[in-house]
């Protein structure tokens, strides 16, 4: 809890990992929520996740919520994957590609992706996925 209300003065380093393919991956408590980030890249509960969950409102959560699945391309630790679970309550299949596999075991770890019953993880390149995907339909 002293943490959480801390964050809300200057971010808290809760842990690093190196990745081969992102290079240092951090886990920062930033106001009361946890963050992932790289030196180059906002990955997932920061301002792109704000960003994300306007351009699905903008969708309509109602249209979003008729779908039988949704695919996410660069999933992350999974914010989207919480808006659409939580915030929206999408019941159908998801599909999560992400290409660096310690993104994934951080998602999993520390944002309970691994939790999310209806969700499939893929550890692959995205443009791979989805040729492999249209192969086959």
């Amino acid at each position: 809890m002293f943490r959480r209300i801390l964050s809300y003065i200057f971010p808290l380093s809760l842990h690093q990992r190196t990745s081969t393919v992102s290079g240092t991956l951090s886990v920062t408590l930033l106001n009361g929520k946890k963050l992932l980030n790289s030196p180059n890249t906002d990955y997932s509960y920061g301002r792109l996740q704000q960003v994300l969950r306007f351009g699905l409102e903008q969708i309509g959560f109602s249209a979003i919520k008729k779908q039988k699945k949704i695919l996410i391309l660069g999933i992350a630790a999974g914010s989207v994957v919480e808006t659409l679970v939580k915030e929206i309550e999408f019941d159908g299949e998801i599909h999560g590609v992400e290409i660096d596999p310690e993104v994934i075991a951080i998602g999993k770890q520390f944002f309970d992706l691994d939790k999310v019953k209806n969700l499939q993880l893929f550890i692959e390149d995205a443009q791979e996925y989805v040729k492999k995907y249209l192969r086959e339909i």
